[in-house]
């Protein structure tokens, strides 16, 4: 029996930075006392506090409780008001609440402070608005290209390739954002999708499992119902 082809659509991959960067704070520096001894001059930033903040806010984040993981990044960025995983964390955790326009603006501001940034110019391009499918296409492609690494670009590429039915595009986006981070299951979710629309019913059968192999592990952005019933068509004899 042939499985009706899936409905289902490619989810976002937007993640925040997974190591953190400490803030530009503590800085210490031995200056001569009186009496021989030395003293240290330090900055007021509380690094180890925005370190766990950001941390906190990745945990949450991977979880699904994007509540959480926005207070924790804006709790890091009040801090330290240009720290970058902050900044990128917020915009991602906007992207997954369906609020464009606040991501648009948090990587804006980190583009602010530094113009080359990859991956806030890789979520600014996936988000853009005013552009049409060809120049975000250009401007994504010219991002990968720039940058080895990038999963969020070539999961944008491939959400482009699939809006369009791009299918045997999108599929090599899907499958180069997993092999960058192997742990997504949005990624191996995505990979799935695309492969069912190339009728190849048996690989995108595996690459359903290990959706949601991973999906224990990390709270994805699919229906987990959705996938289990994929897994139930294609699985039938």
């Amino acid at each position: 029996m042939v499985a009706p082809k899936s409905d289902a659509a490619p989810r976002p991959g937007v993640s925040p930075p997974a190591v953190t960067r400490s803030a530009q704070g503590r800085v210490a520096a031995p200056v001569p006392a009186p009496g021989g001894k030395k003293l240290e001059i330090r900055q007021d930033t509380p690094e180890e506090t925005v370190d766990a903040n950001i941390q906190s806010g990745y945990k949450a984040y991977l979880a699904g409780d994007f509540s959480a993981a926005r207070s924790a990044y804006a709790r890091a960025l009040q801090a330290y008001p240009h720290h970058r995983d902050a900044l990128l964390g917020l915009a991602a955790v906007a992207v997954r609440q369906g609020n464009p326009e606040e991501a648009e603006r948090w990587y804006r501001k980190q583009l602010q402070q530094d113009p080359l940034d990859d991956m806030a110019k890789a979520g600014l391009a996936g988000i853009a608005r005013g552009l049409d499918a060809r120049e975000r296409e250009s401007a994504l492609r010219n991002m990968g290209e720039a940058v080895a690494g990038s999963a969020q670009t070539a999961v944008q590429l491939g959400n482009l390739y699939a809006s369009e039915k791009r299918w045997p595009d999108a599929q090599q986006q899907y499958f180069r954002a997993l092999t960058l981070e192997p742990e997504n299951p949005d990624h191996a979710f995505n990979l799935a999708v695309s492969l069912e629309h190339l009728d190849q019913p048996k690989l995108a059968l595996d690459y359903y499992r290990k959706a949601q192999s991973l999906a224990a592990q990390r709270k994805p952005a699919f229906d987990p119902a959705e996938l289990k019933s994929r897994i139930e068509a294609l699985g039938q004899p």
